[in-house]
């Protein structure tokens, strides 16, 4: 058996035009019954997006989650940015996300790029 409690809190508002900004944070404590593996994770998240010309958009997230209640601290940084653009039936996007992970004394980073060109018939 275990105990949890968890809160979430988000905003989202207009910058003018067609930009929106998100903010959100949650907070999750798990207590497992005779097991020291209990979670007590805090994660934050900035969330920036909107069209920048007529055709295309964009988007960049900022992440940040950090679990301290078992024997191993856990942390994971992510930004992640897309941008978007479509004339008639043609759609391309470029996507990029860098993740920083840490557990314990192990660290790790991962970088991941995309593109794609897409046409409906």
């Amino acid at each position: 058996p275990y105990y949890s409690d968890a809160f979430r809190l988000s905003l989202t508002t207009s910058l003018g035009g067609t930009l929106s900004l998100v903010f959100s944070g949650s907070l999750t404590n798990v207590d497992y019954e005779n097991s020291p593996e209990d979670i007590e994770q805090v994660g934050y998240r900035v969330a920036l997006g909107g069209r920048v010309f007529r055709r295309s958009s964009f988007a960049y997230e900022a992440s940040f989650l950090e679990d301290t209640g078992g024997t191993r601290a856990r942390r994971e940084i992510r930004h992640r940015l897309q941008y978007q653009w479509a004339f008639r039936q043609v759609r391309v996007e470029l996507q990029g996300m860098y993740r920083d992970e840490t557990l314990g004394i192990t660290e790790r980073g991962n970088l991941h790029v995309s593109a794609s060109v897409t046409r409906v018939f």
